[in-house]
């Protein structure tokens, strides 16, 4: 048997290099540069905000052409000399904008929030006191700063059922520490904060790496965390006192200028997380995991840090939460405090446009 030879390019495919007759000389690898200019044709180059050609409609557009001024009814727009046309402002722009500012939802709870707020005030004329007004604010504070948290977790398509447990828990822990131990109080700060963070760590490493279901993690740290924090206290009420850790009460119950201090907080926190959400790389991917998780992994994104760094987000503003609740409240009892402040947490976030399914 004889072995046959490689065969060589087939006969009737033309050969992409070492061209042979009339097919022309070798292919280039990459078009040469071309020199500057103003584009080929007319319109195909242009600065960002100069005149660009108009899509064809399938129906002409509504309304008249008026032949003195090139203006187009219907869609705002005007002919210019070089056939490109340019958007005018003019009564139907303006009531489209006022329009689609109408149909958010985030205007739609303001004039909720507006109606109630003015149908309290004629009922009861001292909800508009000085003294209600920064209440009002500071209760916004306290309760808005794990809020932000929760929208975090929300986001990513997850949920945390244990933010009340978690509460109780570090409220005993920060009582023992303080009052039987005597610690420092800003070191005692630090270690309830990290305590805190390493619960919201163990939540998501269960969630990211373990698969299980959020609902069913947290819901079960609901439960143990709640029973810890009775095991711990032997299920008796404690407190700080009226005069001691001035600093930290003051943080709780303070204001600068008549503006509540949780209050102000809450808005330094929210500005912070704003920048993380919608200015990082981290926020781009919070929102990619959200939105379609195993799409986000495909396109390299490390989908279980990012879980597990939301539920670590979660717990230290559940940490800083619980420290000024327990000294605006001046009582830990570890079978109510913090009872149900996850559904606050929630409530707060899918008002704050937040949706369940993530994203």
């Amino acid at each position: 048997v004889v072995a046959r030879g490689t065969e060589g390019a087939s006969a009737r495919r033309a050969d992409a290099r070492c061209r042979r007759r009339r097919e022309g000389g070798d292919l280039r690898d990459h078009p040469r540069p071309r020199r500057r200019g103003c584009g080929d044709r007319d319109g195909l180059q242009r600065h960002g905000r100069g005149p660009r050609r108009e899509r064809p409609r399938r129906r002409p557009l509504r309304g008249a052409v008026d032949g003195t001024s090139g203006t187009i009814g219907g869609n705002g727009r005007e002919r210019d000399e070089t056939g490109g046309t340019r958007r005018i402002e003019d009564d139907r722009v303006r009531t489209g904008g006022l329009r689609a500012l109408l149909a958010r939802k985030e205007t739609a709870i303001f004039i909720l929030l507006l109606v109630v707020c003015i149908g309290t005030a004629i009922k009861e004329p001292l909800f508009l006191s000085r003294a209600n007004l920064q209440n009002n604010a500071t209760q916004i504070g306290l309760y808005g700063i794990f809020s932000l948290g929760m929208g975090f977790v929300i986001v990513t398509g997850g949920i945390d059922l244990s933010v009340g447990s978690v509460f109780a828990l570090l409220g005993v822990i920060m009582a023992i520490l303080l009052k039987d131990r005597g610690w420092n109080p800003w070191l005692t700060v630090v270690v309830v904060l990290g305590i805190s963070s390493l619960m919201g760590w163990l939540n998501g490493l269960l969630i990211a790496r373990v698969k299980l279901q959020p609902f069913i993690v947290t819901l079960s740290g609901l439960l143990i965390y709640r029973g810890l924090a009775r095991l711990i206290a032997n299920d008796e009420t404690t407190g700080f006192g009226q005069e001691a850790y001035g600093g930290l009460r003051e943080l709780a119950t303070g204001n600068v200028l008549g503006i509540p201090k949780p209050f102000l907080l809450l808005i330094a926190i929210s500005v912070v997380l704003w920048f993380v959400l919608h200015r990082s790389v981290y926020g781009r991917h919070l929102l990619a995991v959200g939105r379609n998780e195993d799409a986000a992994r495909y396109a390299g994104i490390n989908t279980r840090r990012v879980v597990t760094g939301t539920y670590v987000l979660m717990g230290l503003l559940a940490g800083i939460g619980a420290i000024l609740f327990a000294f605006f409240t001046n009582s830990i009892g570890p079978s109510n405090f913090g009872q149900s402040y996850e559904l606050y947490a929630i409530a707060a976030a899918v008002l704050g446009g937040c949706s369940l399914r993530g994203g």
